[in-house]
């Protein structure tokens, strides 16, 4: 660079500055530069540089400076203007300017990048090379760059150029194919992201090749310099995915807003729609005439709290609670607060739960009043039952015990008795459904008579009732001189039931009859034992055994009979003892 010997650092900086100030002149259609440090010396550059970069005119100069007066005083009117804008400069004046100190003037032009290329850069909070950097790892962090791609500096860290390469494709793809690369070949990665940013991104090629794929360390600020283009070049790409990014999260976050919104209306009208089911079927419903009817609908009710009213009351919940999370999205974001409709508002929501509520107390206390009611109905029902059956057995057990008449009379009776003692029994088995059906509804029975009781009661009736009919008919038969133990009357009556089907008046008759027939009046008795005596008014023991009367017959008369002496018959020797048998039959038989 003509008179002015630099050093290798320098070289690569000086060549970056000068293509990157180039570029910038040849934009507002000025001369360029050949050799920085030299064509910077008259001040004439680096006024319009500022002037550039700054976008402020800095007012009259020395456009064509001869002396070295001249050139001083552009140069110092360049520092000055520098120091205006609050930007810090050490060690450097006019005369460092015009006489070329390469190190101040390179210094300085890195100052003059800070300051108006480098400041606009942020990156989460992070400024200039830090916010540079921040920016350079977030484009090329994940796939498809790890792991080929490691940013840490502006140093190593983009000596294979698949930095560069991997924030292109990251912003434009259709320019740079990341899969066709060769990630072993340094230099063409490089040079393939230098064509790329020159010809289709006007980023100007500010440095070398071998400044990037050289032995030495690339200079930093050469290679900030240059990625701080790409970040201008694609600033307004980020822009827009930024700008587009934060609509999309806008219209994302209010439509889900939106969303909950609906959703809070679709739930609560259909929490108010079933509430209001609920609270009118109450009203309208009438109660059941039957306990298990009643309980019915209380096993209804029951299922109702759980297959209705604890759903119902979660979904109550978390509707009331989506309001408060609507809201609080809204306040969040500085949004309008939202109002639903007055007759879906929360506290009309709650309102309506209460109503609820209130409702199901009063319909479960009317099931349980109408249950209680239906029950001391049906106690009392039987109790009237009960009381009506156990009057109506003492009333035939008293008119048993107290039966007179002949026994024609009372046999009458005994009949009519049984057949109100069948009704009784009957009357009995009825109430017995009456008794299981209290007992199914768990009544109280209190002082109430057990079913056992009547039944046990009326059968005691029927025994007393068959008993005193069996003694009317043997007392019958005895009066016939028929005389029969239990055992054999029992037997009797078997015959008669299974040859007549019942034991009834006119059975009786018949049995009467078939058992008279060998029966005679007392004449007949009195002829008959005429009869034995020969035509005597008297009967020896001799004429009874002549007739062939059993022993037992023959000892019972003879006991029986009154005796009679007879004149000159010696009864003890010939042991034929002479009996008054008209005596005997006149005191056996009724006088008629």
């Amino acid at each position: 660079m003509g008179d002015f010997l630099l050093e290798d650092w320098s070289i690569v900086q000086a060549r970056s500055d000068t293509s990157r100030i180039n570029t910038k002149l040849l934009s507002s259609e000025l001369e360029p530069m050949t050799d920085l440090v030299k064509d910077m010396s008259d001040g004439v550059k680096l006024i319009q540089l500022l002037e550039i970069m700054s976008g402020t005119p800095l007012g009259r100069y020395n456009p064509k400076p001869k002396m070295r007066v001249q050139k001083a005083e552009n140069a110092k009117k360049a520092l000055d203007f520098i120091r205006s804008k609050d930007v810090r400069m050490t060690n450097i004046g006019a005369e460092d300017i015009v006489d070329g100190n390469a190190k101040l003037v390179l210094g300085l032009i890195w100052t003059l990048i800070l300051r108006f290329t480098m400041s606009s850069i942020n990156e989460e909070g992070l400024q200039a090379r830090e916010g540079l950097l921040l920016w350079c790892q977030r484009k090329t962090a994940g796939d498809p760059y790890e792991p080929y791609v490691l940013i840490r500096d502006f140093k190593r860290s983009w000596s294979d150029g698949l930095a560069l390469c991997a924030l292109i494709h990251r912003h434009r793809p259709d320019l740079l194919d990341w899969t066709s690369l060769d990630k072993n070949d340094a230099v063409g990665n490089t040079q393939i992201a230098f064509d790329v940013a020159l010809n289709h991104l006007g980023i100007p090629q500010l440095l070398e090749v071998s400044d990037l794929c050289g032995d030495k360390v690339p200079d930093e600020r050469s290679v900030i310099t240059y990625v701080a283009e790409f970040f201008h070049a694609f600033s307004s790409l980020d822009k827009a995915e930024v700008t587009t990014r934060r609509v999309e999260k806008f219209a994302t976050m209010l439509s889900g807003i939106q969303k909950q919104q609906q959703d809070y209306v679709a739930q609560t009208e259909h929490l108010k729609s079933q509430i209001e089911s609920c609270i009118q079927a109450w009203s309208a419903k009438d109660m059941s005439d039957t306990l298990q009817r009643v309980e019915r609908d209380m096993l209804a009710l029951s299922a109702w709290k759980t297959d209705f009213k604890r759903p119902a009351a979660r979904d109550r919940a978390k509707t009331i609670a989506l309001f408060g999370n609507i809201q609080t999205r809204l306040s969040e974001n500085r949004l309008k607060a939202w109002n639903p409709p007055q007759a879906l508002a929360p506290q009309n929501l709650e309102d309506d739960w209460r109503k609820l509520l209130k409702a199901e107390t009063t319909y479960m206390r009317k099931l349980d009043e109408h249950y209680r009611q239906l029950k001391q109905a049906m106690k009392e029902e039987y109790a009237a039952v009960a009381t009506a059956l156990n009057q109506r057995i003492q009333d035939l057990n008293s008119q048993i015990a107290h039966m007179s008449g002949s026994l024609e009379e009372q046999k009458v009776i005994a009949q009519r008795i049984s057949g109100q003692v069948s009704e009784i029994k009957q009357d009995v088995a009825a109430a017995s459904g009456l008794s299981n059906r209290c007992s199914e509804a768990k009544i109280d029975w209190g002082d109430l008579e057990p079913i056992e009781d009547l039944e046990y009661e009326a059968q005691l009736l029927e025994d007393n009732i068959a008993a005193k009919s069996r003694f009317i008919d043997n007392a019958a038969l005895a009066s016939l001189g028929h005389v029969y133990s239990t055992e054999e009357f029992l037997q009797i009556y078997d015959d008669l039931v299974r040859k007549h089907g019942a034991v009834t008046y006119k059975a009786f008759v018949e049995f009467l009859v078939t058992i008279t027939e060998d029966s005679s009046s007392p004449e007949q008795l009195i002829e008959a034992f005429r009869s034995l005596a020969n035509g005597d008014d008297v009967v020896t023991q001799q004429d009874l055994r002549k007739a062939r009367l059993s022993p037992t017959a023959t000892s019972f008369l003879s006991a029986a009979m009154p005796s009679l002496e007879r004149e000159g018959a010696d009864q003890a020797s010939t042991g034929d003892i002479a009996y008054d048998y008209h005596a005997f039959l006149a005191s056996t038989f009724a006088r008629s």
